[in-house]
């Protein structure tokens, strides 16, 4: 299963180029007059948006009557480094999310500190507020706990990405999937479901 567009926008300028001269320096030591440098490049950019060298193969085949045996596929993938780029596109992934979650949290921290200047800002010029004294010190009561726990929570982020990796690296599970299982983690970070 391919992962989705958003995640594959982790594939930045740098990687694409990464991805481009790989393809050429494989094209220049292993000249095929089947396959163009277009066919090999969109191999590798399939395989790292998780696709199995059996479905690349199938998206060639049925897009270019080609009759392509995943041999080749995985040939040109242990020329091309296409497992390290791999990781470096799932580890990119990893580090999005985190700082996406991060991100969310930081903000929630920032609307309560929000409403409590607001109520500080009321009291200083005596115009009322809709929030009483004792709500006051139950926001900024809040406001300090979230402040405190929130580098414990990049750290337990970070903790629990590392261990998923690694649990996911030890165990013999068809890459598609590990694949599968990481699109629905980062699925219920985001709370998309």
């Amino acid at each position: 299963m391919p992962l989705d567009k958003e995640s594959m926008a982790v594939l930045d300028a740098d990687k694409q180029t990464i991805i481009r001269n790989a393809v050429k320096a494989d094209v220049k030591k292993h000249p095929s007059p089947k396959y163009t440098l277009a066919d090999k490049q969109e191999a590798m950019e399939l395989f790292l948006k998780g696709f199995s060298y059996k479905d690349i193969a199938e998206k060639l085949d049925e897009r270019y009557g080609y009759n392509i045996h995943t041999r080749t596929l995985q040939d040109w993938s242990e020329r091309m480094g296409w497992s390290e780029l791999r990781k470096d596109v799932e580890h990119d992934l990893v580090e999005e999310t985190k700082d996406r979650v991060v991100a969310s949290f930081k903000q929630q921290m920032e609307e309560i500190e929000e409403v409590r200047q607001e109520f500080l800002e009321r009291m200083r010029h005596k115009t009322g507020g809709s929030l009483r004294g004792h709500e006051f010190a139950k926001l900024t009561e809040m406001l300090a706990k979230m402040q405190g726990v929130q580098a414990e929570k990049e750290e337990l982020i970070t903790h629990i990405n590392e261990c998923i990796q690694r649990a996911l690296a030890d165990i013999s599970l068809p890459r598609s999937k590990k694949h599968e299982f990481l699109r629905r983690y980062i699925a219920l970070l985001k709370g998309e479901e």
